[in-house]
């Protein structure tokens, strides 16, 4: 049951990615006069070359390629500090666990790995240091993880509420992903739109995005492993590149101007919903963790 929840949300996530999909290949391959039309043409009689069922297998697994690859950029690009955007994954969880009306379920004597590989032991009261002196952001992580191992161990109906958070969080994360291509496809199709003189004025939008993508990429490569894909890094190039392509061959005439501000909206509505839907995940395993630690759940002999 759990494997086809995780499924289904997996092809929803792959499913928003869809708008952004038919604005770029109407940007990249229907940028000039009949191609569209070419293009639609081939899609039909494809379609009706190929049977119902097959179809709809393609259409499944398309979904869940996408959902998977966007579940996973997705994660990274709301947790990556290159950007040194300061709301991320690991700095709402260091605020949850350092938030004074929180600190009173930290176990008794924590254990982490700090940066240089040691094991360190500190008490809450050591914590609340770290959390005054802004340093508790790699404790904070590292004892999460292994409360929220520690519950989804147990597995069953036990934990059904983090399972239907994790869920939310996966797909609000992977719907503010896909808002912000569509506003960013959006931008480039309305400069696009402009005649070839006046475009030249928003090529700094582009040669910023390929330039600053590489430049954040070589600063990840020389300071991360292997255990670190930049995902980020990535689509800040392509993204970057797109924006040329688009800049160099025109746009078609849509309304691109409605498309920029409706993904806007959705994405910042997705986006404040993922932020408080991991504040609310992150005090659920800290509060179940407490309460399976002491036991309190269990009858008294």
């Amino acid at each position: 049951m759990d494997a086809l929840k995780l499924a289904f949300d997996t092809i929803i996530v792959g499913a928003l990615a869809l708008p952004w999909l038919l604005i770029a290949m109407d940007l990249f391959l229907a940028s000039q006069e009949g191609q569209r039309e070419r293009l639609w043409s081939v899609v039909k009689r494809g379609e009706d070359k190929i049977p119902q069922a097959v179809m709809g297998v393609l259409l499944f697994t398309m979904a869940y390629f996408l959902g998977a690859a966007i579940s996973r950029v997705s994660g990274d690009f709301l947790n990556d500090d290159d950007l040194r955007v300061q709301i991320t994954e690991d700095n709402i969880r260091a605020a949850v666990y350092c938030s004074p009306n929180q600190r009173q379920y930290i176990a008794p004597v924590l254990s982490y790995t700090d940066e240089s590989g040691h094991q360190s032991y500190v008490t809450p009261e050591e914590f609340g240091r770290l959390c005054d002196a802004k340093a508790a952001a790699q404790p904070a992580q590292q004892i999460f993880r292994l409360q929220e191992s520690a519950l989804l161990l147990q597995g069953g109906d036990k934990t059904e509420t983090l399972n239907q958070l994790r869920a939310q969080i996966s797909v609000l994360r992977g719907a503010t992903f896909d808002g912000l291509l569509v506003f960013v496809l959006c931008g480039f199709g309305l400069c696009g739109r402009q005649p070839a003189k006046r475009r030249l004025v928003w090529w700094v939008i582009p040669i910023a995005l390929f330039v600053g993508g590489w430049r954040v990429l070589i600063h990840h490569v020389m300071h991360n492993g292997l255990d670190d894909p930049p995902f980020m890094e990535f689509t800040f190039i392509i993204l970057g590149f797109a924006g040329g392509y688009v800049f160099w061959r025109g746009a078609p005439p849509r309304a691109y101007g409605a498309g920029l501000l409706l993904s806007l909206l959705l994405s910042g509505i997705a986006y404040f919903g993922w932020w408080w839907t991991e504040v609310l995940y992150d005090q659920q395993v800290l509060h179940s963790f407490f309460a399976q630690s002491r036991h309190i759940l269990t009858p008294a002999p």
